[in-house]
């Protein structure tokens, strides 16, 4: 009995050894630093929600009105997908002698950047989605209960994306009869099926595969912050980085910065004024600033590839983990990006 109860004893032991030792001689841990270099392909669809009532400068057919003699109210709901425009948008002016509503019904957009970078910025031929730069409507303008028009006139409001942290917009009409800038209490933005895309280099810059990322984002342009989640696969890695071909989860938070900003109001009239009907200095000064973002997160993949990769056709799949950290810097303005990664890469 004694000799049959150490043999049990010793045999246990012996499996579990083995069984830990194995697990400690096939698992293996290896961290790569990588650069993530890419931009904008499309954006499927996107909502804006804005609000505001503090007019910074009013104007009234040529002629300044002191906008401490103002009330100014507007709001905006607005949907983008594509590059179609729905939603609806307001504003009432009321001043000595002077009452102005108007209600639109949002058609169209001037886009601050059309996607893929490569379609044809001015005639959007090739394009299949737009971020807006400003949203047009067509709607009734009435002055002191008098319509101006008896069919319907363009409104134009400025995104807050071109003038972030509640900085003043503009809105008003094209040929800037009607011209205010106004700041905002509420900007929210939320994106769906984001396309980002590009390229993946070592430290040193030598190109490693490419990058794929589908994402949702929800931003608040007046505290400038947001959050970011979607879905990332690496592909197109070969030899010794085949591990990470894989795919998988990330979440993250960004920021604009106020560094690297710039006044973009005088660009950004010049390329107004090349537009039929669109008065030339049409936007009020201080109304456009040009942001970057930054942005960090954590993510987590699976790898895609194969435990053995002899061809043979008999490769099962690897246990193995992607874990790590991203830190990316858009550029001004934020269109392009490149970001700093930091991936360890757990194989079982």
């Amino acid at each position: 009995m004694k000799s049959g109860s150490v043999f049990t004893v010793a045999a246990t032991l012996a499996t579990l050894f083995l069984i830990s030792g194995s697990g400690v001689a096939m698992a293996s841990t290896t961290t790569y630093n990588l650069l993530l270099s890419g931009g904008f392909v499309n954006v499927g669809s996107q909502e804006y929600h804005s609000k505001g009532h503090a007019a910074t400068y009013v104007s009234i057919n040529g002629q300044q009105i002191p906008a401490s003699l103002t009330k100014f109210e507007y709001s905006i709901d607005a949907q983008v997908n594509g590059l179609s425009v729905s939603g609806e948008a307001q504003f009432t002016l009321s001043a000595p002698n002077l009452n102005i509503k108007a209600e639109a019904r949002l058609v169209d957009m001037i886009p601050a950047v059309a996607l893929p970078l490569s379609c044809d910025q001015a005639t959007l031929a090739g394009c299949t989605s737009a971020v807006p730069g400003f949203y047009v409507g067509m709607g009734v303008i009435t002055v002191n209960g008098a319509p101006v028009s008896p069919t319907p006139v363009p409104i134009v409001i400025e995104s807050a994306y071109l003038n972030p942290f509640g900085n003043p917009i503009f809105v008003g009409t094209p040929d800037g009869s009607i011209s205010v800038a106004s700041k905002y209490d509420t900007a929210i933005s939320v994106w769906e099926n984001v396309q980002t895309g590009g390229v993946v280099t070592d430290s040193s810059g030598s190109p490693l595969g490419q990058f794929a990322m589908t994402s949702g984002l929800t931003e608040n342009l007046l505290s400038a912050k947001e959050t970011d989640h979607g879905q990332i696969v690496l592909s197109g890695f070969t030899g010794p980085y085949s591990v990470l071909n894989a795919a998988g989860e990330f979440h993250g938070k960004s920021t604009i910065p106020t560094a690297g900003s710039f006044d973009c109001t005088a660009a950004t009239n010049a390329l107004l004024a090349l537009l039929p009907g669109f008065s030339s200095s049409l936007l009020p000064p201080g109304t456009c600033t040009a942001t970057g973002s930054i942005s960090t997160g954590t993510f987590n993949l699976q790898s895609q590839s194969n435990q053995n990769g002899n061809g043979n056709g008999n490769n099962q799949s690897s246990d193995t983990k992607i874990k790590g950290t991203y830190n990316t810097m858009w550029s001004v303005p934020a269109f392009v990006f490149t970001s700093t990664v930091t991936a360890t890469v757990t194989q079982n």
